[in-house]
């Protein structure tokens, strides 16, 4: 899938990084988890995770969302 290509390439730059994906597209479905909830324990980050990011990414999530549009991979009308 491009797009998790993308992300695999271009943001996700450690192994124990952290995140929580969730993409749906025309039928297709890809969900991922990797890394830690937190630093000093074993358990692993899964959609139950909270990441308290509030509103300090409301801006980075904009400019991400732009930049897949840019990029013809979303539009505008994209649910």
């Amino acid at each position: 899938m491009k797009i998790l290509n993308i992300l695999k390439d271009g943001i996700i730059k450690h192994k124990d990084q952290g995140y929580a994906l969730y993409f749906y597209n025309n039928g297709e479905e890809l969900v991922e988890v990797n890394g830690k909830e937190h630093i000093d324990y074993d358990k692993k980050i899964d959609f139950n995770s909270c990441f308290r990011l509030a509103s300090v990414s409301k801006q980075f999530i904009a400019y991400a969302i732009v930049d897949l549009i840019n990029d013809n991979l979303l539009s505008y009308d994209t649910t």
